[in-house]
């Protein structure tokens, strides 16, 4: 478990994604994958592993959406619904993002 929990740092995926992995790749065997997967379980990693993940920040989203609506003249509404989002949750998660890089978003009116 701390080997797992050092890649899960190294790739920033989950344990469980690495076990997975490993076994698709035959690095471990199913056997050893339903062990390990039984021991996450029993530790409670299965619905709360341990060691927070930094959520990773949007690099080029801000910037084409920057591009959509003054250079292409395209309205917060029509990105929004070509997304399959609400304007605000689009805004939320694409204009207004803390993670984002310092990429000036205006909206227009």
């Amino acid at each position: 478990m701390p080997r797992l929990l050092e890649l899960k740092h190294r790739w920033g995926v989950s344990m469980a994604a690495l076990l997975r992995r490993a076994s698709t790749l035959s690095v471990i065997s199913e056997w050893q994958y339903r062990n390990l997967m039984v021991e996450m379980s029993a530790l409670g990693y299965r619905t709360q592993e341990p060691g927070d993940l930094t959520p990773e920040a949007p690099r080029f989203v801000p910037g084409l959406v920057a591009q959509l609506l003054h250079n292409q003249r395209h309205s917060l509404d029509e990105i929004a619904a070509a997304a399959g989002l609400y304007p605000d949750e689009f805004t939320q998660l694409y204009i207004n993002d803390p993670r984002s890089p310092d990429v000036p978003v205006e909206v227009p009116r």
